[in-house]
């Protein structure tokens, strides 16, 4: 069993110190005309699908937590879900910077802006729907399917060299700068998402297991308790003359006029109490019968 960050964590990590030294090279070496001015619409458009992603994930994390709440998700499930949409939102936002600097006709900073960008948006899926369920859960990877996805996309990356070096859309130093950075989060991503997909090969953490069985014995514990709390408790008195419990339907007692508690075993027993009508109290030497009338001795 391997975690779940195993593969996804290490290429997001990759992913962002790859992005931060393309950065210092592009600030150190390249000549880049980052003057907004001339370069506007282009940065506008971004800005403006960095800002609608950001809110799509915003509004896709609500909606789950609220579902979470109202219908108690189990944490296989929450785990299950969550890795699916983040996988997606990954392989996503790390496909179209791809597509732009490999394909697009954008100013030479307007790519630039477009690949730190769609990072930074890649990141904050990771951390929104990745981040926080990678203790939970264990993922089992097969070998096989690493294999397979590790082929896929360097066939991939063989085929979209190719054509940039036949069409001539970018310059070559980006594609392959592209191609090294992305390599690492797209696997990795595309391992984890086709792992989940095939089901059953997620299972909790220990820590997590321990947490949630707690929780279910709790829950279990509580519900026990409001469950005794609504169910009505049979009367339970004391006789004052013998102190065994009066029980309804078992032991019954009788309350005399004069206010004390006598049970039917100790009424059957008094010399008064022939035919089952008069009850001796010994603590007022009356006799009552059961009707409630006193009688003198």
């Amino acid at each position: 069993m391997g975690e779940i960050y195993h593969f996804t964590r290490l290429g997001h990590y990759y992913q962002l110190l790859f992005t931060l030294l393309i950065a210092i090279c592009l600030l150190t070496f390249a000549s880049i005309d980052y003057n907004f001015e001339n370069h506007w619409q282009s940065i506008s458009e971004v800005v403006f699908a960095v800002g609608l992603s950001i809110l799509i994930i915003g509004i896709f994390k609500f909606r789950t937590i609220c579902i979470d709440r109202k219908y108690k998700t189990p944490v296989l499930k929450k785990c299950e879900r969550d890795l699916t949409i983040g996988c997606f939102g990954m392989l996503f936002f790390a496909i179209i910077p791809y597509i732009v600097i490999c394909f697009g006709k954008f100013p030479f900073a307007a790519t630039v802006f477009v690949y730190f960008a769609f990072n930074i948006t890649s990141a904050i899926v990771y951390y929104t729907f990745i981040w926080r369920i990678e203790n939970l859960c264990h993922l089992e990877h097969g070998t096989p399917q690493i294999a397979i996805v590790g082929v896929i996309y360097l066939i991939i990356a063989f085929i979209t060299l190719l054509l940039v070096s036949m069409f001539h859309s970018q310059i070559g130093a980006i594609v392959l700068m592209v191609v090294l950075s992305y390599s690492s989060v797209v696997m990795s991503t595309l391992i984890t998402l086709s792992t989940v997909l095939m089901g059953d090969r997620i299972e909790l953490a220990k820590s997590c297991e321990a947490n949630c069985n707690e929780k279910i014995n709790n829950q279990k514990k509580s519900k026990t308790r409001e469950n005794a709390e609504a169910t009505p408790q049979p009367t339970v008195l004391k006789c004052e003359i013998c102190m065994i419990q009066c029980i309804e339907n078992e032991i019954p007692g009788i309350v005399t006029s004069c206010g004390h508690r006598i049970c039917q075993r100790c009424i059957e027993q008094s010399p008064f109490d022939q035919n089952q009508e008069n009850a001796f109290c010994p603590f007022c030497h009356e006799v009552y019968d059961l009707n409630g009338e006193e009688n003198l001795v």
